[in-house]
């Protein structure tokens, strides 16, 4: 079995399906994480959130793809 990356957590669902939509659209197949079931709720710190993986031999592409999606969303004020 190869080897998963992660290359991103996604602080919320929505954003989590932009990546997952974009990463398939270019042939790259992933896996996401749902972090928030995890541990128990009202506790202190950050929200996890959900986390992006992808096989070894892609995170590079990934990566890449994921940076374009983020600098996008800052260019647009989101």
């Amino acid at each position: 079995m190869e080897e998963l990356r992660t290359i991103t957590v996604c602080d919320n669902p929505f954003m989590s399906k932009v990546v997952q939509n974009a990463l398939e659209e270019n042939g790259i197949a992933c896996v996401a994480i749902d972090q928030t079931i995890a541990g128990s709720a009202g506790g202190y710190g950050p929200m996890p959130g959900y986390e992006i993986r992808v096989s070894a031999r892609n995170e590079e592409r990934a990566t890449e793809i994921v940076n374009e999606i983020l600098e996008k969303r800052a260019e647009e004020g989101e």
